[in-house]
């Protein structure tokens, strides 16, 4: 049966866009989509930025094979637009059996419904959570901070949300929402919807304000501006340490000294590696990782840590004016 991107792309595009297997579930769920993975990170830097933009700034960097894989994309997203096909785009993701790049669209009949997610209250919450539910608060970083469900998990939706929903908990958790409104809430399961990740089938019902009113216990997380880290740093320096999550690469271009480097995407498995019994300060580029990451540390059962407000890029700013 001839696939309907057979037509817009030459034999040589398709020896550059390595073919997915048509049909399978490998990130963007049931409803009919392109998904795009490119294997450019170190490339086009550590900020997901879209490829041919960063081509653009960069062409010796991309070479022969990324320049006719940018040209078989743009064929790829005239397909989409022609099919009104949502494009599903994931920069430097490419994983497993993933190919660097590839591309696929699954069949019309896979075409599905998403049901928006039920209200729940704390109670059900909290007993689904202990029978292996995650709770995801997509909320912004200093709303979660300051109060939050225990044990659940920060993905804040203005950032790239869903490529790391995808990568923290996998596709297959059942997951109860935190959000700040319906429309957010709408928003966060529809945008886990296109990685893949479709077991979202309930929302904590008024949010936080809900939980609260049910008389249930809360968290919060330190947050620590660069200030106070650079005074803590002078003043107890053998009982601090530094987690720094972002990406080899980004730490390559500066880190601050003596921080240990583990990437937030193998953090989750690489705990053990941490000293617990000093105040584990928590950073990366900006704030949005390490708030991930703090909740993740937490969750395995880390008190004493803090998140590095501004990241970084902060801390760089203040050795800079110093």
């Amino acid at each position: 049966m001839p696939r309907v991107w057979d037509k817009f792309l030459s034999e040589q595009d398709k020896a550059h866009l390595k073919i997915v297997g048509e049909g399978r579930k490998i990130g963007w769920g049931t409803r009919p989509a392109f998904l795009l993975i490119d294997n450019y990170r170190g490339v086009v830097g550590y900020e997901r930025e879209d490829l041919l933009k960063a081509a653009k700034t960069n062409k010796s960097a991309v070479g022969l094979a990324g320049w006719r894989a940018l040209e078989a994309q743009q064929k790829l997203l005239a397909v989409g637009r022609e099919l009104d096909l949502p494009i599903i785009h994931i920069t430097g993701m490419a994983e497993g059996n993933m190919p660097g790049w590839g591309y696929c669209v699954s069949h019309p009949e896979q075409r599905g419904v998403l049901r928006g997610p039920v209200p729940m209250r704390a109670a059900e919450v909290l007993r689904m959570q202990a029978e292996g539910a995650i709770v995801l608060d997509t909320r912004p970083v200093m709303q979660f901070a300051v109060a939050h469900v225990p044990g659940s998990i920060h993905i804040g939706l203005s950032g790239q949300y869903a490529s790391w929903a995808a990568r923290i908990l996998g596709l297959d958790k059942q997951i109860i929402l935190v959000g700040e409104d319906a429309d957010h809430l709408r928003e966060s399961q529809m945008r886990l919807a296109r990685v893949g990740i479709e077991n979202v089938r309930a929302y904590l019902e008024d949010g936080i304000a809900g939980w609260i009113a049910e008389g249930y216990e809360l968290d919060s997380i330190p947050q620590i501006s660069v200030q106070q880290f650079a005074e803590l740093l002078q003043q107890e320096k053998d009982q601090i340490a530094v987690l720094d999550v972002r990406e080899m690469g980004e730490v390559a271009a500066g880190a601050i000294e003596d921080s240990v480097r583990i990437p937030l995407g193998q953090l989750r498995d690489r705990t053990a590696e941490l000293d617990r019994d000093k105040l584990l300060v928590v950073h990366c580029k900006g704030g949005y990782r390490s708030s991930i990451a703090t909740s993740i540390l937490r969750r395995a059962g880390f008190r004493n840590l803090a998140n590095l407000t501004g990241g970084f890029d902060a801390w760089k700013t203040l050795a800079q004016a110093a």
